[in-house]
Formats: C-alpha cells, sequence, structure tokens
C-alpha cells in the first residue's frame, strides 16, 4: 500500500477566468492545498464575439449570427438572473463560502488580458509548483506545455462525450442526463483531449430538474470542487486512467437552440 499524501503541502498554479466560480473553486483549493501563485485571465469583454466570428467560414453565416445573438440576448435577459441562480444554488447546498471577493481575488494574484505570455509562464512555471490547476481560460499554448510539471484542466462535461465550449448545455440539450458532470484531464494541445485523471457525475435526478445555466454552473462548480483534490492525488501517484477526450467538440449555442432548449427546461420546473 502506497503511503498517503499530504495535499497540504501541494504547491498550486492556480489559472482562472475572472468569475465568482473561479473564486469558489480558489477557496476549495487553499482548503486542502497551497495556491502558490494565482493567474486571472480577464478577457476582453468581446472576446466571445471574436470567437464567434474566427468560425464564420467553418460553420456559415446563419450559424454565426444566430451565437452572435445569443450573447447579446443572454447579456441583456438572462446574466443577472443566472448569477442569482447560481449563488442560491451554492447557499441551498451550504458551499456558499465565499470569504472574499472578486476585487480581493485579483489582487492577490496577477490579472492579464492573455494567459499565454511567454514571460508569465516562464515566471509561474520557475517557481515549481506541484501542479497547474486551469479552470475556464483561453487554450494554453507551448508556453504552457513544454514543461515536466503536470497542467491539469477543470472541464465543464464528460470529455468523453462532449469537448469544447457549452458542454454542460450541450448534454442538457441532447437530454442526456445520465452523463451530466464534469472531467479533471491533463491540458493537451487538442481541445479538451487530454488523459482523463478524474470524474465526477451530477445525479440524473438533478440533472432533468435543471432550468438556467446559473444553476447548472453552480452545480458543476460544486462538483468540480469535490472531485479536485482527488484528482490531484491521483495524478501524483500516477495513478490516473488511460482514457481521453474523445467527444464531440461543441461550441456556444445559437439563440434559436438557447431558446428551444429554456421552454422545454421551463415546462418541467
Amino acid at each position: 500500500m502506497k503511503d498517503s499524501i499530504d495535499l497540504r503541502t501541494t504547491k498550486i498554479a492556480f489559472l482562472c477566468q475572472k468569475k465568482d466560480a473561479s473564486l469558489f473553486i480558489l477557496e476549495h483549493i487553499n482548503e486542502w492545498a497551497q495556491v502558490t501563485s494565482l493567474v486571472i485571465e480577464d478577457a476582453f469583454v468581446f472576446s466571445p464575439v471574436f470567437k464567434v466570428l474566427k468560425r464564420v467560414f467553418r460553420d456559415g453565416i446563419f450559424k454565426i449570427v444566430g451565437r452572435i445573438a445569443f450573447l447579446i440576448y443572454y447579456a441583456v435577459f438572462c446574466k443577472n438572473n443566472d448569477a442569482q441562480d447560481f449563488k442560491k444554488v451554492l447557499s441551498k447546498a451550504k458551499r456558499l463560502e465565499f470569504q472574499g471577493s472578486l476585487s480581493e481575488c485579483i489582487c492577490k494574484g496577477v490579472s492579464v488580458k492573455n494567459i499565454n505570455q511567454r514571460a508569465l509562464a516562464a515566471s509561474i512555471l520557475a517557481a515549481k509548483p506541484d501542479v497547474v490547476v486551469v479552470f475556464g481560460t483561453s487554450m494554453l499554448e507551448d508556453c504552457w506545455l513544454s514543461t515536466v510539471i503536470p497542467v491539469i484542466n477543470i472541464h465543464y462535461g464528460l470529455s468523453e462525450y462532449y469537448r469544447g465550449s457549452f458542454c454542460g448545455f450541450w448534454t442538457l440539450y441532447d437530454r442526456r442526463y445520465d452523463k451530466l458532470g464534469v472531467t479533471i484531464h491533463r491540458v493537451s494541445r487538442r481541445v479538451d483531449a487530454g488523459e482523463i485523471i478524474a470524474q465526477k457525475l451530477i445525479p440524473e435526478e438533478r440533472a432533468q430538474k435543471i432550468h438556467s445555466l446559473g444553476e447548472l454552473l453552480a452545480l458543476q462548480a460544486i462538483a468540480a470542487a469535490e472531485i479536485l483534490p482527488q484528482a490531484v492525488e491521483i495524478l501524483l501517484r500516477h495513478e490516473s486512467e488511460r482514457r481521453t477526450g474523445s467527444g464531440k467538440l461543441c461550441f456556444i449555442p445559437t439563440l434559436n437552440g438557447f431558446i428551444r432548449w429554456k421552454r422545454f427546461s421551463e415546462r418541467k420546473v
């Protein structure tokens, strides 16, 4: 039997997006490990639109217009309500444990517009963290991946079924309630295709009752916070699975697709 690993001495470099979910994950990491480096990617407000436009030749103009319409509609009509749903779910689960604020969090770390700055990556990796944990940032480039230090990602989906963006949404849209969960995997050069370290399912009965993206993201944040310490221990023991993410690549939904799901989910409430 292998000796137990004391995760309290584990040094974590945490790369995340500027969101409440990042603060929630960060505070839970601080309960069982040492966050020695914190990098917050505060991307340009129109970054999602630019990402959509880059796919115009691949996906066609109608899908692109539909996705931009979704981003606008969501920002105007859904974002604030979903933020309340996010906090409500955490509160009901007795996991609303924000001890600080995003502003305080940013002050303790480094805030950047582009996570893939070579000098930044070199500085963080030079501190020799045991693990680099990534959550919600842009896709990492070689400046982060050309290292022996393990780099793992918190993916909001089961990567053998769904990779990319909005995977939780597409799982619910497809009504595959038994496939809703989170994956901790090694970061690779392909989107969410790295070696799977650990996974956690959201109970199927609970998944069927989700009616907003805020509720969905809260449940996924709770699942990720619960599975992450186990994933880090598995990684440090070199006991991870040999499966890799091979699911379909997902992207931002169109407005029509989002409204169709929203109407269906609200009929079940």
